[in-house]
């Protein structure tokens, strides 16, 4: 009788399929989602695989799906606002990996429900922002009185316009300054051009000589926004006073990190910055 050809699949220890489980995990905390098409590229091979899914159900914090593997939905957005990001709702659908537009809006709903987030206004867009990060936001009464005192500036400045008259600084800090100045800190000077260029030299990487732009704007948060660092870091190129160099790679930029970066051209995003003069 001829020797049976069939192989007999060897049996994966507990240590072997701990292990391949780590280092899925870690991934998927990095980067917030792992296909498991792809979860050959990180060692679990064919025969690994059911077993190490298997083990990764029972592991907290994992959502293990049958396309991908990824941290839950709420976790990935709470983890963005309680870092201080407020995430645009026009672009609120790549807010968490490996979810649906459905399943994002309805984690915002129940967020916000729950006190975790709220909605603000910025310009013409509307943003969420955590509750636990130190945003400082306006109440609902302040904002009813801040909506009466442009009322009423508004008029002032109608008359002014009609009769060729102009205003007093100090009647038009009188109406609005209550509503500039923070619940919760005295607010800082804005940083000079120097200031900015100081913490570009502050916050440069040692090998390459180059600053990562959202770096730079997480650096300067509380005192300058992301369009104020944008402004004096162009400010600064157009002096010939440093260059700004295009990411090589834009799918190694992290959601957040991209909306940091300065907008360059035909899509690219400018995300390094160096010094080249004083």
């Amino acid at each position: 009788m001829a020797a049976s050809k069939k192989k007999v699949k060897a049996e994966l220890s507990e240590e072997e399929v701990s292990r391949l489980v780590r280092i899925v995990v870690d991934e998927t905390k990095r980067e917030g989602m792992v296909l498991v098409s792809k979860l050959a590229t990180l060692g679990v091979g064919k025969q690994a695989k059911p077993e190490v899914l298997e083990a990764l159900t029972a592991i907290e914090g994992i959502e293990v799906g049958k396309r991908a593997l990824r941290v839950p939905v709420r976790a990935q957005i709470a983890a963005r606002l309680d870092a201080g990001a407020a995430l645009a709702m026009k672009t609120i659908g790549s807010a968490a990996a490996a979810a649906t537009k459905k399943e994002i809006a309805d984690v915002i709903d129940a967020m916000i429900e729950a006190g975790e987030a709220k909605l603000v206004v910025r310009g013409s867009e509307i943003a969420l922002v955590g509750t636990k990060a130190s945003t400082d936001t306006i109440d609902d009464d302040t904002l009813d009185r801040l909506e009466r005192a442009i009322t009423e500036l508004g008029k002032s400045i109608k008359l002014a316009r009609k009769r060729n008259a102009t205003l007093l600084r100090r009647d038009v800090h009188g109406a609005l300054g209550a509503f500039t100045t923070s619940a919760t800190k005295t607010p800082s000077p804005s940083p000079s051009l120097d200031d900015v260029l100081l913490s570009v030299e502050r916050h440069r990487e040692s090998t390459s000589g180059l600053t990562f732009v959202p770096t730079l704007v997480r650096a300067l948060e509380g005192t300058l926004d992301r369009e104020e660092v944008h402004a004096a870091l162009v400010r600064a190129a157009n002096a010939g006073v440093v260059e700004l160099r295009p990411e090589s790679g834009m799918g190694r930029l992290t959601p957040e990190d991209l909306q940091l970066c300065l907008p360059g051209p035909q899509g690219s995003r400018l995300s390094w910055v160096r010094r080249v003069a004083s």
